[in-house]
């Protein structure tokens, strides 16, 4: 049976979309970073110069990317942590700092092992630093302790076991640590606890299913919130990896439990049309660090 023409040019173009789309989720995203600004998370203004950060602000790496950037404002400094992903597909952390949060100066590569690193959770803890970064690579969690900061770091092993993108947590008496145990949804969060930061650490909760999380908890008012990477979005035909990031307040620890909101930030901005991936936000400075792709 034949088509008319309309018909023809109609497939034609649906074709061409589909093609184009398909080439962008199957290619790996390229994460670069940009700073957003507001003292809400939920309604966040993009800094006029993003992305602040990407893989050419590398001096001593060929870098495929850079993602999962944590903020720490430290002796009236903003310093930023995150992956810098190599062409040899191995993470290692870098770092960046910043007098004003907007403008930001490549430090160098501060932690390079043998196997694959991301998500570098720096916080302050009874007055020292630490990095809690995914080593799922190392079958183990590994905390650092800053020796000389930010460039030296003694690690501890606290926890057995192939888990990513730990939290650390305070939380009344107890300190916690939120894992998760799969790359996709569904997904787990494992939760930990433990007195003292160099443990023991013992198991208290498992909870599924969950969105993986997308960067340190945020208290606000006294309440917890998760954030987590979404995979779709309305209109979305398949899901897509770090599609967007989205917000979960925290309910209970022991046994955990969340409630999702309708707190969403969606790739919008030229630099990141496709995927948002990861937040780092500081409340009280009105500041968050986030990563996002058009691939």
């Amino acid at each position: 049976m034949g088509i008319t023409r309309r018909q023809f040019l109609k497939v034609l173009f649906l074709g061409t979309v589909a093609t184009f789309l398909g080439m962008r989720v199957a290619k790996s995203p390229e994460w670069s970073i940009g700073i957003f600004t507001g003292m809400d998370i939920c309604s966040l203004t993009p800094h006029s110069r993003n992305p602040v950060l990407t893989a050419d602000d590398i001096t001593d790496l060929e870098a495929l990317f850079v993602a999962d950037p944590f903020l720490f404002f430290y002796e009236d400094v903003y310093w930023m942590f995150f992956e810098v992903m190599g062409k040899d597909g191995k993470g290692r952390i870098g770092f960046a700092k910043s007098s004003d949060g907007f403008e930001w100066k490549y430090g160098g590569i501060i932690l390079d092992e043998q196997f694959h690193m991301s998500y570098p959770h720096v916080f302050e803890f009874n007055k020292k630093i630490y990095m809690l970064p995914e080593t799922r690579k190392a079958k183990r969690v590994i905390l650092f302790k800053a020796k000389k900061f930010p460039s030296k770091w003694e690690p501890l092993e606290i926890i057995e076991g192939e888990y990513l993108d730990p939290n650390f947590l305070v939380y009344g008496d107890d300190l916690y640590i939120l894992c998760n145990s799969e790359t996709l949804y569904p997904n787990e969060i494992h939760v930990f606890r433990a007195k003292k930061i160099e443990g023991p650490w013992e198991k208290v909760s498992i909870a599924k299913p969950v969105y993986r999380n997308a960067g340190p908890i945020i208290e606000v008012g006294g309440k917890l919130y998760r954030p987590f990477q979404g995979v779709r979005l309305p209109g979305d035909v398949l899901p897509i990896y770090g599609r967007y990031v989205g917000l979960a307040g925290i309910g209970g620890l022991n046994p955990y439990k969340e409630t999702p909101l309708e707190c969403l930030l969606p790739p919008n901005s030229p630099w990141a049309s496709l995927r948002f991936h990861h937040i780092s936000f500081l409340p009280n400075k009105g500041i968050a660090a986030v990563d996002g792709s058009n691939y």
